[in-house]
């Protein structure tokens, strides 16, 4: 009888994850703003021009989405508005929901 080989293959999934998500400043006054980062990072370093997204309980971004640079940032510009308060600031990776993270902003 011939031998019977049989090959397996597996699959390890390299999902990017959230190295950071930062604020220049946590405390904003009503009406000023804050750059914010995020830094992605996997296994393979293939994470130059991702999709971010970002979104907040209150206030806006200069940019809703962001592509990441060659080092795996997207930077932005939070405006907190009018209204005192807290304000959490989620970033979201376009194509997995799975990826993100949330930092809270105090306004005063």
């Amino acid at each position: 009888f011939p031998s019977v080989r049989q090959e397996k293959v597996i699959y390890i999934l390299d999902l990017p994850a959230i190295e950071y998500f930062t604020a220049v400043q946590e405390s904003l006054q009503v009406d000023s703003s804050t750059e914010i980062a995020v830094k992605l990072t996997d296994l393979s370093d293939q994470i130059a021009n991702m999709t971010i997204e970002f979104t907040a309980t209150t206030g806006i971004f200069k940019f809703e989405e962001v592509q990441t640079d060659e080092n795996g940032i997207a930077q932005n510009i939070y405006y907190a508005g009018e209204e005192t308060g807290t304000a959490v600031i989620t970033a979201t990776l376009a194509i997995c929901p799975n990826v993100t993270d949330s930092l809270t902003i105090t306004i005063e």
